[in-house]
C-alpha cells in the first residue's frame, strides 16, 4: 500500500504544521519549566549567599571588637 496515496497534499501540509505546532508548544512548555526550576535553584543560592555573608560580618565585627580591646590593654 503506498502511504502517499492515503493523504492528500493539503493533509500532509495541515499535518507537517500540527506536528511544528506540537513541537512548539512542547519547547515551550519545556523551556518555561527549566526557567522555573533555574528560577527556585536562584533563589536558595541567594538566600545561602545572604548567610554566608551575615556569618562573615558577625566575625568582621567580632575581630573589630577584639582590636579594640587589645588597643586598650597596651
Amino acid at each position: 500500500m503506498n502511504y502517499y496515496g492515503v493523504f492528500k497534499k493539503g493533509d500532509i501540509r495541515a499535518t507537517r504544521k500540527g506536528i511544528e505546532f506540537r513541537y512548539v508548544i512542547a519547547g515551550y512548555i519545556g523551556i518555561s519549566e527549566i526557567l522555573k526550576r533555574l528560577d527556585v535553584l536562584a533563589e536558595g543560592q541567594i538566600k545561602s549567599i545572604r548567610e554566608e555573608q551575615t556569618g562573615t560580618w558577625k566575625e568582621i565585627e567580632g575581630l573589630r571588637g577584639d582590636q579594640g580591646t587589645k588597643r586598650g590593654a597596651i
